[in-house]
């Protein structure tokens, strides 16, 4: 892999003196690594659709500084197969990294700003092994891993409180999720077509509700049995709450 002149990214800078990355402009090499400032502007962010379709790039890494990723920046991009982001990402739009199917490895910097992954972000990212959530993750959007068919495990942090309809549709690799204590929804067909997702730890197991009905604890407890309601929860349409027993009185 190679390096290049950065100077050479295609760049606009707004009226506040901000610049966004646009696209690959001139710059020739494989390893993109986008610094907190090109000619003398700081940047703020890597605009809509910029990489989008590039086969040439294989490690992205954005350095302290970035803010935000927008949406569709690194869509259908086959090339790459690494990325790091920094702790100063605040926001990653929805299909940002959709569709680029060879990345096997997505890192966040200890990151405490970003609380929501949006739809589609990761989605149909084959190939992704490894990834680390942000720190003060709450919500994970629908779609957001929809078919990251080799991704085996995925660590949720204790923040989460929301995971939303299809976000791990048809992740097929995946064998084992815990679910926080601070989960009080999870979108219908979450989990659908993990078919060798064998336990699902939910850390508060009593009162879950399917659809307004209440769901036996003894079901919740069991991380077997968990697993086999939430993987085929499909033609139903079926969502699951918590609520808090304070609330039926």
């Amino acid at each position: 892999m190679s390096t290049a002149d950065i100077s050479k990214i295609g760049y606009n800078v707004s009226s506040r003196g901000f610049a966004n990355i646009t696209g690959i402009g001139d710059f020739q090499g494989d390893i993109l690594k986008i610094p907190p400032v090109i000619d003398g502007h700081k940047i703020y962010a890597v605009s809509e659709y910029a990489f989008s379709d590039n086969e040439n790039l294989k490690l992205i890494i954005l350095e302290e500084g970035i803010k935000a990723i927008h949406s569709g920046a690194f869509s259908f991009a086959s090339g790459i197969k690494k990325v790091y982001l920094p702790s100063t990402l605040s926001l990653i739009g929805d299909c940002a990294f959709v569709d680029s199917p060879n990345i096997t490895d997505i890192i966040f910097k200890r990151n405490k700003l970003i609380t929501e992954i949006q739809r589609s972000t990761f989605g149909g990212i084959s190939s992704l092994r490894n990834i680390l959530l942000p720190m003060n993750l709450s919500v994970i959007g629908e779609y957001a891993f929809f078919k990251c068919t080799s991704l085996p495990e995925i660590k949720l942090p204790a923040t989460m409180t929301r995971i939303e309809a299809c976000a791990f549709l048809e992740c097929t690799s995946l064998e084992s999720i815990n679910i926080p204590r601070g989960v009080r929804f999870i979108g219908e067909s979450a989990f659908t077509g993990c078919e060798n997702l064998v336990e699902i730890h939910v850390e508060e197991p009593e009162g879950w509700y399917a659809n307004g009905k209440r769901i036996d604890y003894s079901i919740m407890n069991n991380p077997r049995s968990v697993a086999k309601l939430f993987t085929n929860a499909k033609s139903e349409n079926i969502t699951f709450k918590w609520i808090d027993q304070g609330e039926l009185i």
